[in-house]
């Protein structure tokens, strides 16, 4: 497994973890932080989904008719369902947007200097996290502050609408990707909540 200063934008995640707490002042903002992750090359991706197919482990089959992605902290665990950047990056979008009618948000990070801050030097970092967003125009961030050299601090609002669109493209790729694993294994396990039989 790669270490996290040595991981690119395009290095596999596995095992993603992040937090979103409330500020209870008079902003009434979420923070969002300790963004940090395991990474893998390609090629150790391609070992663990070789692996799954000897061992023959089933998979269940996910359909397109609810978003995926707040189930990706509990089930990338493992080599071959590590995911891209982007899909981890929407799974903490997910999470922001569950946070309801809140829209303010702010993250810090411990230095300024690019690619490299934040307690966790991986990519999937509260500092890339600020970026992403940005990149992806779903929020403008209208503070960032505290060029110190040692902390810098993004505060943003969510364009809730472009939010909630790119959240359901990239559920919908994770979809993909995770059934594209699926149907290379044995014997796939039918989903259990297909159109006969659906609950939603």
């Amino acid at each position: 497994m790669l270490r996290p200063e040595d991981a690119t934008k395009e290095s596999l995640i596995v095992s993603p973890n992040w937090e979103i707490e409330g500020m209870y002042s008079c902003c009434s903002a979420e923070v969002v932080i300790r963004l940090e992750a395991s990474y893998l090359t390609p090629e150790e991706y391609k070992e663990g989904a070789a692996l799954a197919r000897k061992e023959q482990w089933s998979m269940k089959h996910i359909d397109g008719r609810k978003c995926w992605l707040d189930q990706i902290i509990d089930s990338c665990n493992s080599a071959w369902d590590a995911i891209p950047l982007d899909i981890a990056f929407g799974a903490v979008l997910q999470d922001m947007l569950a946070c309801g009618h809140k829209t303010l948000f702010m993250c810090t990070d411990n230095t300024t200097v690019p690619e490299t801050g934040d307690v966790h030097k991986g990519p999937f970092s509260t500092k890339r996290l600020a970026f992403w967003l940005e990149e992806q125009e779903v929020c403008k961030q209208f503070i960032q502050g505290a060029d110190t050299g040692q902390c810098s601090v993004w505060s943003w609002q969510l364009n809730k609408t472009k939010a909630y669109a790119l959240r359901n493209k990239l559920s919908r790729q994770y979809n993909k990707r995770y059934n594209k694993l699926a149907d290379s294994l044995p014997d796939p396990t039918p989903y259990p909540f297909s159109s006969e039989g659906c609950r939603w």
